[in-house]
């Protein structure tokens, strides 16, 4: 038996001891002692959100979606360390006289500020956390400006698009910091600007993940918009 096929083996064997250790840790998890769904409401008031779930990723469970945000990052990272290790492939595009991709950008563009700002609006009151649906928007639209000639790769990132995909985590950090210098725990906002500074880790969130999710798409470093045809939306 060759080291390859010896090195395989015992991959899958430790990956199947691992997986069978994780039923095993399912069927025999005791019951929870405390209702956390019951928890969440009784302490929502002091979220300055009005719905338990927005207040478990941005309140209850911030670290949860900090590091989320930072797996994210990273995801993105590895994504480009394959792209310069890699033969870039012939990229296909509509035609931009296309029907499809005529009028609908327009149509796209102008939905797409109506429902950024009613999706941030109505997450503080329904379920989610409005950051990830509007970031799940923005780059719906982002892949489809990708299939299109508008939109065209570039090898290395320019400053402000590094800036705007780590824009969210760099937010969240240093919201985490400043108030822990003013006392207060670790992501713990004091309920003056708690509604405020939410907002804010919002937002910017929103401008990361989608961002994010677009070059993850794209699989390039940089993108550039060709002005050339942009003149034609």
């Amino acid at each position: 038996m060759s080291s390859s096929v010896l090195k395989f083996t015992l991959l899958v064997l430790l990956l199947s001891l691992f997986e069978v250790g994780l039923v095993i840790a399912v069927f025999f998890m005791p019951d929870p002692i405390i209702d956390i769904s019951e928890l969440a409401y009784t302490h929502l008031s002091n979220t300055n959100v009005t719905h338990p779930v927005t207040a478990l990723l941005v309140n209850y469970r911030s670290y949860d979606t900090l590091l989320g945000m930072a797996v994210l990052l990273l995801a993105l990272l590895g994504v480009w360390t394959v792209y310069h290790t890699t033969v870039p492939q012939q990229e296909t595009h509509f035609h931009p006289d296309s029907p499809l991709m005529q009028p609908l950008p327009r149509w796209i563009l102008a939905i797409l500020v109506l429902t950024v700002g009613y999706v941030l609006w109505a997450g503080v009151y329904t379920p989610g956390g409005a950051f990830i649906q509007v970031g799940a928007v923005l780059a719906g639209t982002g892949a489809l400006f990708k299939l299109s000639p508008f939109m065209l790769p570039q090898p290395k990132a320019g400053f402000l698009l590094r800036l705007a995909l780590s824009g969210g985590l760099l937010v969240f950090v240093s919201i985490a910091l400043a108030l822990m210098v003013e006392g207060h725990h670790l992501l713990k906002y004091p309920p003056k600007w708690a509604n405020e500074l939410i907002l804010l880790i919002e937002i910017s969130l929103i401008v990361s993940v989608g961002l994010t999710l677009v070059m993850l798409f794209i699989a390039t470093p940089g993108v550039s918009w060709n002005k050339r045809l942009s003149k034609k939306l």
